[in-house]
């Protein structure tokens, strides 16, 4: 062992101060019996060089340690700089099931609280102020009753919120829209109620939902049109007059659509395209998923079926591929946590010049120590060149405890297919599933964790970049 006195200049970045260079001037132990609880140590393990972000010891060339200039070094850790918590929980609640950020306001569901009746749900709606969330309102539904499971689905754009509840009359669904009043937002029912002109028992309308200015989807993963749950997606634009209680403007289903395929499991909107996943599709495999993309008319959304279909290059069966979908302008993620014997992973496809066309060609991202059922890939989200991928059964350090990682878009291509940044809680119990939703605005990151804060309760974690 020896001590060498060196000048590194170091670049490590933790998530909330990216822009700085730490230099290090001072004697640094190299070693294998090296060791330190401070984030930015180095140490040598006999064949290779380490840094030590805090939680955790990485490989500087394994990993291309140095390269990044964003979101940190690929792959440290980073915790987070605030936890959300309901101001009045109960076991059992799964706050952080699904959550949704835009700017300064989020929306967080939480579809078995009991306020309104058992498991009937509800959303709770947090601002950031002065460089701190705070709950600001609790949302619920006018015609709540028992077993509505509001707030299994969530999403926000600007100061329009959509909320699903898919058991609501016998599981037919409904999706419920709520516009910020003008004095802001306070605890209230809904501005209008979203269901399907063709709705029946069973269809789960409201299993997922998003927004795009004035535009909302929502899936009924369980419509028969194509067969016995074959899935079908609703399009709703808003009326002149603001949003009201209405059916949809249009209904979309896919081509080649077959029962049990689940189209509408997921679904993600960005200005005028739409991506849709049916990750039970058996084109490649049983199982094996795909996804599918429409793309507005110009004469307005109409029922129709899809402009192209995503599947993977190396898909198979069970793979689950179309599990989860995000879209942002001309890129879309799609996660398939059941690839690899449920280690997961996400695809990330590049819209061409030409427009998008039916194809496998993609970007594949996994975890650098992906193992086991990890099931990365259960929740994705992506944004300006930033895609953010839930691991909510990682083991990290505990079991199932779940993380989030980051990747990066560079120069245009996807080129870190192991990730950028792995995000932690740090308070973290076995079984807390942080992970299970993800969804990113500008510099901020929301990872549910339904299963945490101690049965149930449920918890946010929030991650910064600054």
């Amino acid at each position: 062992m020896k001590i060498l006195s060196i000048l590194i200049i170091l670049v490590y970045l933790p998530f909330n101060s990216y822009s700085q260079t730490v230099i290090v001037d001072k004697e640094i132990q190299i070693g294998q019996s090296a060791n330190s609880s401070q984030a930015g140590a180095i140490r040598f393990n006999g064949t290779d060089f380490e840094g030590y972000d805090g939680v955790e010891w990485h490989s500087f060339t394994k990993s291309n340690f140095a390269s990044s200039s964003i979101w940190g070094q690929p792959i440290l850790c980073s915790l987070e700089n605030d936890k959300l918590v309901a101001a009045n929980p109960n076991s059992s609640d799964y706050f952080g099931y699904s959550v949704s950020v835009s700017g300064n306001s989020a929306v967080i569901g939480t579809y078995l609280d009991d306020d309104a009746g058992a498991d009937a749900g509800c959303a709770y709606v947090f601002e950031k102020a002065d460089g701190v969330w705070t709950e600001i309102a609790k949302l619920t539904a006018s015609d709540a009753v028992s077993n509505h499971w509001f707030g299994f689905s969530a999403a926000i754009s600007n100061d329009v919120i959509v909320v699903g509840a898919y058991r609501d009359n016998g599981d037919q669904g409904a999706a419920y829209v709520f516009e910020k009043p003008m004095s802001g937002w306070v605890n209230m029912t809904e501005t209008g109620k979203l269901t399907a002109s063709d709705g029946v028992g069973s269809d789960k309308f409201g299993t997922t939902v998003s927004i795009s200015n004035d535009q909302i989807v929502i899936g009924s993963s369980e419509d028969d049109d194509n067969g016995a749950n074959s899935g079908s997606v609703y399009v709703f634009e808003k009326p002149v007059s603001g949003w009201i209680s209405m059916t949809e403007t249009a209904k979309l289903i896919s081509s080649d659509g077959n029962g049990s395929d689940l189209f509408g499991y997921s679904v993600s909107i960005s200005d005028n395209s739409i991506v849709i996943g049916a990750h039970l599709n058996d084109q490649i495999g049983g199982d094996a998923g795909a996804a599918y993309i429409f793309e507005k008319p110009v004469g307005g959304w109409v029922n129709g079926t899809e402009d192209a279909k995503l599947t993977a290059s190396d898909g198979s069966a069970s793979d689950w591929f179309g599990y989860s979908v995000a879209i942002s302008g001309d890129d879309i993620i799609v996660g398939a946590y059941g690839d690899n014997g449920q280690t997961g992973s996400a695809y990330v496809f590049q819209k061409p010049s030409g427009g998008w066309i039916t194809t496998s060609v993609s970007t594949k991202l996994e975890s650098e120590n992906g193992s086991g059922i990890d099931r990365l890939g259960y929740s994705v989200a992506i944004s300006d060149g930033i895609a953010v991928v839930g691991v909510p059964y990682s083991d990290n350090p505990n079991t199932d405890q779940g993380s989030a990682i980051v990747f990066q878009k560079i120069d245009g291509t996807w080129n870190h297919s192991l990730g950028t940044l792995i995000l932690k809680s740090s308070d973290g119990v076995t079984d807390d599933r942080s992970g299970w939703s993800v969804s990113i605005s500008g510099n901020t990151v929301f990872s549910g964790a339904f299963s945490s804060t101690g049965f149930d309760f449920g918890a946010v974690y929030v991650y910064t970049r600054k």
